[in-house]
């Protein structure tokens, strides 16, 4: 997630670099204080759609174009695409942030020598981070799916968000996996939030899926 709120952040700062505005400036055609401005700007918060909408009318754009133009490559969420279908441009940067994210925690766990999983405990913190990571890309993916259901008219851009949506999960069961081969086990501490942080993922892939049946609705 916070590597999304950075990029949308850095278009942010770009588009108002362009027109000489500052923060005070952009903050009062928004309608936002400058502080806000300088959070999302940074990528510290996390803006809602409405908010988005706002920043993008005062610099006179769209708001596909706070988004970054996302990559295909990874495998595991690439194979639901075809060769001839893309997504909307919005669409296609969530996708593309979510693939870099996907591609570089499997990376991590995959590495033999990652200093990740050490031992237990720094096997379960990790676990834990990626959970809560993927838990805030499923909250943002509910947030904007329910306020932009518009979106899931066309087929492929349902597909897209839904088949890299539901592939959160798999750098953590990797790690999870990866954890219960070693001989030892994590102290409390990293136990404990490694569960709760399982628990809030599953809570908000749950609220995902209801996205899904909102959208056949």
């Amino acid at each position: 997630m916070t590597e999304l709120l950075e990029a949308i952040g850095h278009n942010i700062r770009s588009l108002r670099d362009e027109k000489g505005w500052n923060q005070t400036e952009l903050g009062f055609r928004a309608g936002a204080s400058p502080s806000i401005i300088s959070l999302i700007e940074n990528g510290k918060r996390n803006p809602s759609t409405a908010t988005l909408a706002k920043i993008a009318e005062a610099l006179g754009v769209e708001v596909v174009d706070l988004f970054p133009k996302g990559r295909r490559s990874s495998p595991e969420l690439s194979l639901f695409y075809g060769d001839d279908e893309r997504p909307s441009v919005v669409v296609d940067g969530i996708v593309g942030l979510l693939e870099h994210w996907h591609a570089r925690r499997l990376a991590e766990v995959k590495d033999p020598a990652s200093l990740y999983f050490r031992n237990a405990t720094s096997a379960a913190l990790w676990v834990a981070d990626t959970r809560e990571e993927a838990n805030d890309f499923c909250l943002f993916l509910s947030e904007w799916g329910r306020e932009n259901l518009d979106a899931f008219k066309s087929v492929w851009d349902a597909v897209h968000l839904f088949g890299a949506g539901l592939a959160l999960d798999n750098p953590a069961i990797a790690g999870e996996m990866r954890l219960r081969e070693m001989a030892d086990g994590p102290d409390e501490l990293a136990a404990r939030k490694m569960e709760r942080a399982v628990a809030e993922s599953q809570a908000s892939m749950a609220q995902f899926q209801e996205l899904g049946k909102a959208v056949n609705e």
